[in-house]
């Protein structure tokens, strides 16, 4: 029996068991594994897609979700400060601190940095008997509740039809007998200002957002510390007239006629642009950055826009 016989008879029996012979069988293997090399191929385009997708989203949700939390407190910068009334206005030069009535601090706020003052909670406070900041610290309310020393107090009397405002900040809180004592030195207050039974007490701490360039991230501070808001963040901050042009900064509160071009009382609305970048590159191997910007209206500047 020759070998030629031998081999024959070997690949028919493979052709007669398995329906192929090793040769087309290596050609079945060798097109599988080009097959499956495209489709893991596939397969990791697939994920890189999916993977950049994800950071690209999880970025711009983290830039909006800052957005979703400022602009509120943004529109209602001013909240609790009586500087409308005539003698408590914005630069007033009749008070011992004409700044104490700013609504946003403009020595210290710029591009990357805003400091204004608001009432965070809402809540009020009336007076119960008649409060004369000259003549004594020692307030009398209708609750002291919600009241701690250390806080930042303003008071109007516009609600009894007067024209003055008071700056304190609380030393100490009787809540047995419902009144507030202010540190004697702190009190910034309307010459002459009595605030009458039904006068107006508001708690307005100093809220600053600030934003490091160093893309530590973006910060809130309202006296009790720094929160961090979202790590990987930066924002720029552009005060607007009414015509929606720029302010150039710095910003002064002088209220000077004719007014300066830089000043507080020119600002209508602020534009808020919030930068994020992602802590995990894309597939290209580059960080990505996802920006959002909205305009907001400051609704106690009293103004249309």
């Amino acid at each position: 029996m020759t070998a030629d016989f031998f081999h024959k008879n070997i690949a028919c029996s493979l052709r007669k068991q398995f329906g192929l012979t090793v040769f087309e069988a290596l050609v079945a293997v060798s097109i599988s594994a080009t097959l499956l090399g495209a489709l893991m191929q596939e397969l990791r385009t697939l994920v890189r897609t999916a993977t950049d997708s994800r950071i690209r989203l999880t970025t711009q949700l983290q830039a909006q979700s800052i957005i979703d939390m400022v602009v509120p407190e943004f529109r209602m910068i001013g909240n609790g400060v009586p500087f409308k009334q005539s003698n408590f206005q914005i630069d007033e030069t009749t008070l011992s601190n004409p700044a104490i009535a700013e609504p946003i601090l403009t020595s210290v706020s710029n591009a990357t940095r805003i400091s204004f003052r608001i009432n965070e909670t809402g809540d009020t406070y009336i007076v119960t008997s008649d409060f004369n900041p000259a003549t004594g610290d020692t307030v009398s309310l209708t609750n002291v509740s919600k009241i701690a020393p250390g806080n930042h107090i303003f008071i109007t009397n516009s609600t009894v039809g007067d024209d003055d405002g008071f700056f304190g900040i609380v030393e100490s809180v009787n809540s047995a007998f419902n009144q507030v004592t202010f540190v004697s030195s702190s009190k910034v207050f309307s010459p002459g200002g009595i605030f009458s039974t039904g006068s107006l007490l508001e708690v307005v701490p100093i809220v600053t957002y600030n934003s490091p360039d160093n893309w530590s991230g973006i910060t809130r501070d309202s006296g009790n510390g720094s929160i961090l808001l979202v790590p990987n963040s930066k924002f720029t901050v552009s005060y607007l007239k009414s015509d929606g042009s720029i302010i150039t900064l710095p910003l002064v509160g002088t209220v000077d006629d004719p007014l300066h071009s830089s000043s507080l009382l020119n600002v209508r609305a602020l534009r808020f642009a919030v930068s994020v970048r992602s802590s995990t590159p894309l597939s290209s191997g580059e960080l990505y950055t996802s920006t959002v910007t909205q305009d907001v209206a400051i609704r106690n500047f009293n103004y249309n826009y």
